[in-house]
Parts: structure tokens; sequence; C-alpha cells
């Protein structure tokens, strides 16, 4: 139930901000203190929000069952990373300063946590894992046991000096 709620969350987020990208730059100009740009600026915001408005699609459709839509969420995380890598380098190169992405790598950070911790397992396989994993503990307290049981009856004559 929390990552649905989460994966709700981020696909809000994504698709408001998909949509400012591609309706009003002039937002983001004032948000991350840059001087308005030229027409290749705007497309370029343009293309970055349809492919906000895409990720936000895929975490609600990801929303619906979780545990069969594993790609959409490894494609948020892959994305998540990626988002945060190009926020150092535009820090690194001056393009933004930290003040203002803060709060974006945060909340880039928490995806990374919320979804690693709470990526949807397969019940079905998770059940199978675990009855092959008792009985390699029994074979191994068994082979402990004869273990000691050899070394026990072992005749001294064998014995290191």
């Amino acid at each position: 139930m929390f990552l649905r709620l989460f994966l709700l969350l981020i696909a809000a987020v994504y698709l408001l901000f998909g949509g400012l990208l591609m309706f009003d730059v002039s937002f983001f100009s004032t948000l991350y203190n840059l001087v308005d740009g030229e027409t290749l600026s705007y497309y370029l915001a343009s293309r970055t929000g349809v492919l906000f408005i895409s990720l936000g699609l895929g975490a609600l459709f990801a929303i619906w069952k979780p545990s069969h839509q594993r790609g959409i969420i490894i494609m948020l995380l892959l994305a998540s990373f990626l988002l945060f890598v190009g926020d150092i380098v535009a820090i690194t190169k001056g393009y933004v300063n930290l003040g203002a992405v803060i709060p974006e790598m945060l909340f880039l950070i928490l995806n990374w946590v919320v979804l690693i911790r709470w990526f949807p397992q397969d019940e079905k396989k998770v059940a199978v894992l675990k009855a092959n994993i008792e009985p390699v503990r029994q074979i191994d307290v068994i082979n402990e046991q004869e273990k000691s049981v050899l070394i026990a009856n072992k005749p001294s004559s064998q014995t290191n000096v």
C-alpha cells in the first residue's frame, strides 16, 4: 500500500513539473534563478517536459499492480539516478545554485530509498526460495553433527604432534 501511495506522489510531481516545463518555462527561470533563454532552450524544456510526463504516466501505470510492473519501477529508479547526476553536473559547472536544487535532490534520494526498500516481490518466488533455503540449513546442521562425531571418534594415532 505504501509503495502505491508513493508511486502516486511520484506521478503527481512528474506530471506537475512536466506540464510546467511544457507550458510555462518562465516558472523554472524564477525557481532556479536562471536567465530566460532562447528558442532552443524552450524547445529542450518542452522535450524534457514530455519525458517527465511519460515518467509520471509510467508511475500511474505501476500503481495498478506494482508486482507486475517491476520494469517501470526500475525505469523510475534509473531516471531518478540520472536526474541526480545531472543536478550534480549542473552544480559543478555553475549552471544552478546548490540551494535551488537541494529540494529536488532530496526528492530524488527519497525516490531511491522508497523504491528500493519496497521493491515489489513475487510472493510465489519468495515462498519457493524460502522453502529451498530451509532444507539447506538442515543439511548444514547434519554435516556439522557428522563432523563432530568424526572428530570425537578419531583415533589418537592420527593426531598431529
